[in-house]
């Protein structure tokens, strides 16, 4: 009896994912986000992923969409390699924490990027993050996004 109750919300899940009435989680929003606005170069489409009035705790980046929009504009296409390279993503309710890879172009060191963003109704509402440049040499012989071989 679990097991046909279990295939029958399986099923029901299915259609309404197939029909757009399932809610995509923070996780999927935030990653979708990356892929497509960020490293995709679709700045056009911020507004499918960020709420017009979102809230900026990067000192550097006043609040609001077109503040960012304008933002990942220059930035990417003034960088034409540039990416950003996930290594782990956590969840917890509507926060996403991003560990990530700057890479301004193949063979350069970049940086570490750790985002953390609030997630409601679906959009971006909030969003800190924190940057350390790559050194040349780690004490430790590690890097500081990737693991471990």
């Amino acid at each position: 009896m679990r097991y046909a109750k279990t295939l029958a919300l399986s099923a029901v899940l299915a259609a309404m994912a197939q029909a757009g009435l399932a809610e995509d989680t923070p996780r999927e929003i935030v990653e979708a986000y990356v892929e497509t606005v960020i490293n995709g170069r679709q700045f056009d489409r911020i507004d499918e992923f960020v709420h017009a009035d979102i809230i900026q705790h990067n000192p550097n980046l006043p609040n609001g969409r077109e503040a960012l929009q304008a933002f990942w504009t220059e930035f990417m296409t003034s960088q034409p390699e540039a990416e950003f390279v996930i290594a782990r993503t956590i969840a917890e309710g509507d926060l996403v924490a991003k560990h990530a890879w700057f890479v301004p172009a193949p063979g350069e060191r970049g940086a570490a990027v750790i985002d953390i963003y609030r997630v409601e109704d679906g959009l971006i509402v909030q969003h800190w993050d924190a940057v350390q440049f790559i050194p040349e040499e780690s004490v430790s012989g590690n890097h500081m996004v990737l693991d471990v071989e």
